[in-house]
């Protein structure tokens, strides 16, 4: 028998994937990138087919406007959980944020803008990130 060999995607690549693919046909946000409403975000992203996973968190990626170039706006929704809560050791959350920082820093070298947000009632954490498509010309 001949084994074929099943090539795994790396966060990075799907992290890239879904970007480029977001670019071409994805989802809109018009809002302010200060006033996002993640958990809104996510469940538009979901019902979309948009959602994905990466680094254990629920992403979603939309196009916007960001000092008014075209940019994509990146959410990451990380559960909070605790090791007795699930049983099961886990990376704690501060880890998981750096595991995504490093994805976004390994991806794109320049994230235009990035904020990480604790919402008690979702029980998670939102790493919000914007990456413009342009540059304005100096």
């Amino acid at each position: 028998m001949t084994e074929k060999k099943i090539k795994v995607e790396t966060p990075a690549e799907r992290l890239r994937k879904h970007f480029d693919s977001t670019i071409e046909s994805g989802l809109d946000y018009c809002g302010n990138i200060e006033e996002v409403d993640c958990y809104k975000m996510i469940c538009k992203s979901a019902a979309a087919e948009k959602l994905f996973k990466v680094c254990g968190s629920n992403t979603c990626m939309l196009n916007c406007k960001y000092t008014s170039l075209n940019s994509v706006l990146m959410i990451f929704s990380l559960p909070i959980r605790t090791n007795s809560e699930t049983g099961v050791e886990t990376k704690h959350v501060s880890e998981r944020i750096m595991d995504i920082v490093k994805l976004l820093e390994d991806c794109f070298t320049v994230i235009d803008h990035m904020e990480i947000r604790e919402v008690k009632e979702d029980k998670s954490i939102y790493i919000i990130s914007v990456k413009k498509l342009e540059r304005k010309k100096q």
